[in-house]
């Protein structure tokens, strides 16, 4: 390359950093801003929440009706039939004008509250070429903050990506340079930003290390006090405003904490996508494979064990039939795991393969079920995860009769399976965990009633086992038999 296209390298290497630090501002900002309505209104909340105290204990003199009465929660005939039959320590329950009355009363109060407190969060924005202001909910923007600030950071992500990938260019341009002094020119040039590249080989494969300089740059120090106070202002957002007390819990595959998942595993597949195609891109300039340092000393761990581990299993057969026992017990396990306690909720301990079967009828109009549409949900999850478990065990005895082409296409099916099965069960856990630390809203969040106990976690953690074994099974199917199969195989992500 000539100097001017180091120079627009260069340039483009301060454009990226400049945008990234751009990024992370409007993020500080965005998150402020917002952090500053949702104060203003938790103050006002907070005396609304006074007032209405005080007139539920008018309320409360007013009617004789003590507010901690179960019919101060629910109506339904189950429970106003076991009021009924405890009318000795009940009294007022006998007159049912009057309970009817003191109802609903004490419900317009809690709309009138409910519809007081949304009003409390209300901000005015004035927009150009508009007279009067909007007015916007504070809770409503923070409904749309967590999908904003992933999708900022996604951004900055990728602009550290081009950043490197230039630095990558200007480290091979100046290693490229017969004259130390012109070399280093390049670099002063790009503000000290790139680092050195050397070279080594695995499996007679020539590989480049590109090793960043160990020195303070302002903008990096810049970086990392940006993202600290964005991190202070999300995790403090996240413990006053849990989306779980704002949104019921209703399903777990379409709810707003199973949007807010799908949504960050969607950013990081493109994130992910966006990182191979870099790599790739630099590989057809440079003409040779790129990793970091991390990702270097990965590669020398791993082929160091590949070389002591074949040369050991090709002097002991033995190892070779334990690595084809844990396959074979992997998915043995993970079945044996649904006869292990799942979960232990009000109506006792509930085992892994009652979610296969029809949920049994409450036997208190006072013990906390699922709902319909969450049982139903967990049940259609858990037979995928038991077919993939058992599609697996069969493989391993069936595996050798079948055609490699066909046993390449089912691998490919159940390897993808295998990745949705680990995503749904990380959703399943997010659900799970916010529920614990977020509170108890209603009826609706029955979950929040449900706690995961240790069966549950080594079914889900056999089943990231077989996936990363059906990935394994695929990527050496695919490959021929003389074809070493080390870690420096896989494509380099620098």
């Amino acid at each position: 390359m000539t100097t001017g296209e180091e120079a627009e390298h260069a340039n483009l290497l301060r454009k990226a950093t400049r945008t990234k630090l751009l990024l992370l501002t409007v993020a500080l900002v965005l998150t402020w801003a917002l952090w500053t309505t949702l104060q203003g209104g938790d103050q006002a909340a907070e005396e609304l929440d006074q007032k209405y105290d005080a007139s539920l204990k008018d309320l409360e003199n007013k009617w004789k009706i003590p507010l901690s009465s179960p019919v101060e929660y629910s109506t339904e005939a189950g429970i106003l039939e076991y009021l009924n039959k405890n009318t000795a320590t009940l009294p007022w329950v006998k007159d049912s004008d009057k309970v009817r009355q003191f109802r609903s009363e004490l419900k317009n109060k809690g709309v009138q509250h409910e519809r007081d407190r949304q009003e409390a969060y209300l901000v005015k924005l004035r927009v150009p070429y508009l007279q009067d202001p909007i007015m916007i909910s504070g809770l409503k923007l923070a409904d749309i903050y967590p999908f904003a600030i992933i999708s900022i950071l996604s951004a900055t992500v990728i602009i550290s990506r081009r950043e490197r990938a230039n630095a990558i260019v200007l480290s091979w341009l100046a290693r490229e340079k017969d004259d130390l002094s012109t070399a280093k020119g390049v670099v002063i040039r790009a503000n000290f930003k790139p680092g050195t590249l050397t070279e080594f080989r695995v499996l007679d494969g020539r590989w480049l290390v590109y090793r960043t300089p160990l020195v303070v740059h302002p903008d990096l120090l810049l970086t990392y006090s940006l993202l600290a106070c964005i991190l202070y202002y999300v995790f403090y957002l996240q413990a006053s405003h849990n989306p779980v007390i704002l949104h019921d819990t209703t399903s777990t595959l379409g709810d707003y904490l199973a949007i807010l998942w799908w949504f960050l595993v969607l950013m990081v597949i493109l994130l992910w996508r966006t990182w191979k195609y870099y790599s790739a891109c630099l590989q057809d300039l440079v003409g040779t494979p790129i990793c970091g340092r991390l990702r270097h000393g990965l590669f020398k761990l791993t082929d160091a064990l590949n070389h002591r581990v074949l040369r050991v299993s090709n002097r002991r057969i033995w190892l070779k039939r334990i690595a084809c026992a844990f396959r074979l017990l992997v998915p043995i396990a993970a079945l044996s795991s649904l006869a292990l306690p799942w979960m232990e909720a009000w109506s006792g301990v509930w085992r892994g393969y009652r979610f296969l079967l029809p949920q049994r009828p409450s036997p208190s109009p006072f013990s906390v079920t699922l709902e319909p549409r969450i049982y139903l949900e967990l049940q259609i999850q858990l037979m995928v995860a038991v077919l993939f478990v058992a599609f697996y065990l069969v493989n391993c005895f069936l595996w050798r009769s079948v055609a490699q082409a066909w046993l390449i296409r089912i691998l490919e099916v159940w390897h993808y399976l295998g990745i949705a099965i680990v995503l749904l069960a990380g959703n399943l856990i997010l659900h799970l965990v916010m529920l614990e630390y977020g509170g108890y809203v209603g009826v609706t969040n029955s979950l929040v009633f449900a706690e995961p106990l240790y069966g549950f976690w080594i079914f889900v953690a056999l089943c990231f086992v077989l996936s990363v074994l059906v990935q394994h099974r695929l990527r050496h199917t695919r490959l021929p038999d003389s074809t070493p199969r080390f870690a420096s195989e896989t494509t380099p992500v620098y």
